[in-house]
């Protein structure tokens, strides 16, 4: 009996552990860090492998914000110099 209490709390550390990696990687990506525990259900984490692999990040989105943003300060520097 102890054994298969012992197995269970193991099995639901680990599916805790999955779900917090994957969701600090979502959380550097710039998604919500809620979706890891998405990682743990199968094929939902396939799914969502697909989904992030074909959409834009939200931090891509910041970058090119970014970029433009620079192209547009060096582009008044360059002119009011």
């Amino acid at each position: 009996m102890i054994e298969g209490f012992v197995t269970v709390v193991f099995a639901v550390g680990i599916l805790a552990g999955i779900a917090w990696l994957f969701g600090t990687i979502l959380k550097k990506a710039g998604y919500s860090r809620a979706l890891g525990v998405l990682f743990v259900i199968p094929l939902i984490n396939f799914v969502v492998l697909l989904w992030m692999v074909g959409s834009v990040w939200p931090i891509e989105q910041k970058v090119k914000e970014l970029e433009r943003l620079l192209a547009q300060y060096r582009e008044r520097d360059r002119t009011a110099g």
